[in-house]
């Protein structure tokens, strides 16, 4: 199906970003971003979560603000409160 669909790239991206993978980790991210932006799937902002991280850790701040923001602007999903709470603490650290 389509969920399971963006699920495997989701989880591919998390294999990758776990094993420090990150070239191949980003655009599966990206990917499953564009893929259930109307969704109330959690695969979508977990991954704009992820971004931020990757992107703070490379110290490329804007780009890390741009994805915990964007985190946050998915609404109505599994674990809301923990990615949302996860990405404005996040930003406070910028």
């Amino acid at each position: 199906t389509r969920k399971d669909e963006i699920e495997f790239n989701y989880r591919k991206a998390r294999y990758y970003h776990k094993t420090d993978q990150l070239s191949q980790a980003i655009p599966l991210y990206k990917l499953t971003i564009n893929s259930s932006l109307n969704d109330n799937w959690y695969f979508g902002p977990n991954s704009a979560l992820q971004l931020g991280y990757i992107y703070k850790q490379e110290g490329d701040t804007s780009m890390a603000k741009k994805y915990f923001e964007m985190a946050t602007e998915f609404k109505e999903h599994e674990y809301e409160y923990s990615i949302t709470s996860k990405a404005k603490s996040a930003l406070k650290t910028l």
